[in-house]
């Protein structure tokens, strides 16, 4: 898969997030309907996937590196893991969630980071795979 239709696919997700999250916050889909964060969190993982992939694509380009250790499922999983916990403290400081479930809802919002994350690494391999056959 190339560098710019990595790139691309993150901008999308990003700008698909960043639309359902305002339109949310809006309407109070998170207040009125509680296991609405489920897709945002998926959405996000992916959208986290595809940056951490573009991003780490670029630093081992500009090395000179073999780029095949930017598709890494460690560096894809980890990084995402990563984001959804800085995004959970995040919610914790700000008091976003005053839930009584929330270290339920935390487990599930981690899970959907990550699941999105998996979603991203398949594709990706997937079209990496696809490539090589037509070879």
């Amino acid at each position: 898969m190339q560098q710019a239709k990595i790139g691309m696919h993150a901008m999308l997700f990003g700008v698909v997030l960043l639309w359902l999250h305002m339109t949310a916050l809006r309407l109070h889909w998170y207040w009125h309907m509680p296991w609405f964060d489920v897709l945002p969190h998926f959405i996000g993982g992916m959208f986290a996937a595809f940056s951490l992939i573009f991003i780490s694509f670029l630093y081992y380009r500009s090395q000179g590196k073999e780029t095949e250790r930017a598709f890494s499922a460690a560096i894809i999983l980890f990084g995402t893991f990563l984001v959804g916990i800085l995004w959970e403290i995040f919610e914790y400081i700000f008091a976003v969630s005053v839930d009584p479930l929330a270290s339920f809802d935390t487990v599930v919002d981690l899970f959907m980071d990550t699941l999105g994350a998996l979603v991203v690494w398949w594709y990706v391999q997937k079209g990496r795979l696809d490539k090589e056959k037509k070879i």
